[in-house]
């Protein structure tokens, strides 16, 4: 009797063994399965991002989220920010920051700098980049370092002028790189500050020594103007040309001006500066189309219209990468076809230069609303580009950022910059440059005609060498946070 009951407890023993050894087999088995198919859906949409499918990498991740894999979740917020989408970024980064992901973080602090969330601006974006620091446990990072880099990446995503010099100051806390170089522009052009040359040439050196190459052409437009430095252009040619070596376009276009000046009737020399601009334009800087496109319409050896249609390609490009000169000249090409569709779509483009502040726009507009023909100012506009382009003749003597910023506004300001101990005949030495400089660009005649718009003169601005030192731009970009750590198996 107590063997049998011994062999049943056995038997009850080894059924339960049995089950229990089973059950975490299979347990374990649905564990693997399922992270073996949410590593594959993470590979899988890692592979779609770097070939520029986000909406198949989307689709991956969103399999691989609802499988639990928190590492997808930081994928999604990274992804949906870089996007654009920043509705759908806010939802998931707040799901991410609640499982305390690192990545997540420098988006919520980019979102604040953007108006989303329930904290904006910037102490809320630095609380949010100093958390998600804290998170990172490798003892050979310097944390301080970590939040500048992200300062560094938010610093275009301001949406004021002043927003940006509150995050610049904080930059300069935490060792930010481009701090130091956004505050010498700061400096530089006086705004949110006074104008202060040594100070600015101060943050610009500091900046390229932690290896800011952008620096390079600050530096080099004080040398070429003698802003806070004795004037040296050689100098300046020198640190343009390292700096255009280096792919920075504000010095491949300063060296395409110097290069055109040299003798704008040589073909060498014109060829040799379209090339750097060309250069410019691949990397989006618009001047350089604007500089092509001015160089193609005033090829004498085509018809107007030709030349209209040799340079429009240059124009378009200038028009959409934000160049102001562009945008108006293609507006008036466009405006030019005697179709009223064109004509209605170019008052458009004009329109809305205008309203973002363009003091040319804003005159061309009124002249047009009298029924000027757009062709006749489309004629001077680009007569006009082009001497001042090639340096037959100028309306300012000063770095164009500074030109822009200043004319008609601020003429005390203007001086500054203007009635310094700047000897032009240096500048003129390199070449054909600027032999007329014309004081009151009303009284300047072209053809035998005074100029249509008040605002032809300051059409074509970039016509000087510059420092690359830029406004506050009111457009910020799409967000570029740093992207998550790259899982281990992931090839």
């Amino acid at each position: 009797m107590i063997f049998k009951k011994l062999g049943l407890l056995l038997t009850i023993m080894i059924f339960i063994v049995m089950f229990a050894v089973g059950g975490y087999s299979i347990y374990y088995g649905v564990v693997d399965y399922y992270e073996t198919v949410s590593k594959k859906n993470i590979t899988e949409a890692l592979v779609s991002i770097e070939n520029g499918d986000y909406s198949r990498a989307q689709g991956f991740l969103h399999a691989s989220y609802e499988q639990g894999d928190k590492k997808a979740l930081e994928y999604l917020t990274w992804l949906e920010i870089s996007r654009g989408n920043y509705e759908k970024a806010l939802v998931y980064a707040r799901d991410a920051t609640r499982f305390h992901l690192p990545s997540a973080y420098e988006v919520m602090g980019d979102l604040a700098l953007l108006g989303y969330g329930n904290a904006k601006g910037v102490n809320a974006a630095i609380s949010y980049f100093l958390q998600g620091v804290s998170l990172n446990e490798d003892p050979n990072v310097d944390k301080r370092q970590l939040v500048g880099d992200m300062i560094d990446r938010a610093l275009p995503l301001c949406s004021s002028a002043e927003e940006e010099l509150s995050l610049i100051h904080e930059g300069l806390k935490y060792n930010s790189k481009l701090s130091y170089l956004a505050m010498g522009d700061k400096l530089f052009l006086g705004e949110g500050t006074g104008i202060n040359f040594d100070t600015a040439i101060e943050m610009w050196k500091t900046a390229l020594s932690l290896g800011v190459k952008e620096a390079k052409v600050r530096l080099a437009g004080c040398y070429f103007f003698g802003f806070g430095v004795k004037q040296d252009v050689e100098k300046a040619i020198q640190l343009y040309q390292e700096a255009a070596d280096a792919r920075i376009p504000e010095a491949l276009y300063s060296l395409g001006l110097i290069n055109l000046r040299l003798d704008p009737n040589n073909f060498d020399n014109i060829e040799t500066a379209k090339e750097y601009f060309r250069q410019a334009a691949i990397l989006k800087y618009p001047q350089g189309a604007s500089a092509l496109a001015i160089l193609e319409m005033s090829d004498r050896r085509r018809s107007f219209y030709d030349n209209i249609e040799a340079a429009k390609e240059w124009f378009d490009i200038s028009y959409k990468t934000g160049g102001e000169v562009g945008s108006i000249i293609y507006a008036l090409t466009v405006a030019s076809t005697g179709d009223q569709q064109s004509y209605d779509e170019a008052i458009s483009i004009i329109y809305d230069l205008s309203i973002s502040g363009s003091y040319t726009a804003k005159t061309l507009i009124n002249e047009l609303a009298k029924r000027t023909d757009p062709r006749k100012i489309l004629r001077q506009v680009v007569g006009v580009s082009y001497k001042l382009l090639t340096g037959e003749v100028a309306f300012s003597q000063t770095a164009p950022e500074v030109y822009s910023l200043y004319h008609g506004k601020d003429p005390e300001a203007l001086d500054k910059y203007i009635n310094k101990n700047i000897d032009h005949k240096v500048i003129a030495s390199l070449g054909n440059n600027f032999p007329q400089v014309v004081e009151n660009p009303k009284t300047y005649t072209y053809e035998g005609n005074l100029l249509i718009i008040p605002g032809v003169d300051n059409v074509f601005v970039d016509l000087m060498p510059t420092t690359g030192a830029h406004r506050f731009m009111v457009h910020p970009p799409i967000p570029k946070p740093l992207p998550p750590k790259t899982p281990s198996y992931y090839n």
